[in-house]
């Protein structure tokens, strides 16, 4: 009988730490990512640069986020990324005349982002990188 017991133990333990975790249905982690930025930038054409962007959903795909004045473009324009986990993903897309492509990393609590990042507005290549903080 001694020994059943903490057999029963451990049979129940692996039972419960095998329970399938159910996730969420309202979670989206693109809520992380919305919201002001302060953005400091290091553009090989442009040198250092500051300046502010404002992030929010895709209505159109539930891992897109739109921001606006990304660049330091204008507030009026929309860059769109993908999110996978803390992975940021600037697909190849013209804003303001301008091609833009790159990715980003943001640290576990999404607290700051670091991103690498090339914009071609037809005179070349200006290669970028950038720490986002709120």
């Amino acid at each position: 009988m001694k020994k059943l017991i903490p057999f029963c133990t451990a049979i129940a333990f692996f039972l419960i730490a095998c329970e399938e975790e159910v996730p969420d249905p309202n979670f989206d982690l693109r809520d992380d990512y919305t919201g002001s930025w302060v953005v400091e930038e290091n553009s090989a054409f442009f040198g250092a640069q500051s300046y502010t962007v404002e992030v929010s959903k895709s209505d159109t795909s539930d891992t897109e986020i739109w921001v606006s004045n990304f660049y330091g473009l204008g507030s009026s324009t929309i860059t769109s990324m993908n999110v996978v986990d803390n992975s940021l993903v600037i697909p190849l897309q013209t804003v303001s005349g301008s091609d833009i492509s790159g990715t980003g990393q943001s640290d576990l609590d999404v607290t700051s982002i670091s991103f690498t990042y090339g914009v071609d507005d037809g005179s070349g290549v200006d290669n970028c990188t950038a720490t986002w903080t709120r």
